[in-house]
């Protein structure tokens, strides 16, 4: 047990003049003037501007029991959608397709307990 506290003695000791020798140090820091050379800068900026761009997604669902018809219909609807949208200043080359997907639709059958295509 003597040890023990013989020890953390020591240890207080070391960290007590760890700390008086810290703050010394800084004292003789502040009155010797050794910041002299010291540049300190500080900014703020702000920038405004006017935006350019504008991103916009539209999309365009067709249901049929025949695929050919279901994607041709979504087809025309898209080109029209996509005149529009030139008409009103949009450049083709800002324009493009992103996604196209094909799906079957499938309904619920409570009688057999599986889905069937709608």
């Amino acid at each position: 047990m003597q040890i023990l506290e013989n020890k953390f003695f020591q240890f207080l000791s070391i960290v007590l003049m760890i700390v008086v020798i810290a703050f010394v140090a800084v004292l003789i820091n502040e009155k010797t003037g050794a910041n002299e050379n010291l540049i300190s800068v500080s900014g703020l900026g702000e920038v405004y501007v006017t935006p350019d761009v504008g991103f916009v997604t539209i999309s365009v669902k067709t249901e049929n029991k025949n695929v050919s018809v279901a994607s041709e219909e979504n087809h025309n609807k898209m080109n029209d959608v996509i005149e529009y949208i030139k008409s009103e200043g949009v450049e083709s080359k800002d324009i493009k397709t992103t996604g196209y997907k094909i799906n079957p639709r499938y309904e619920w059958n409570n009688d057999t307990g599986k889905r069937i295509l709608a």
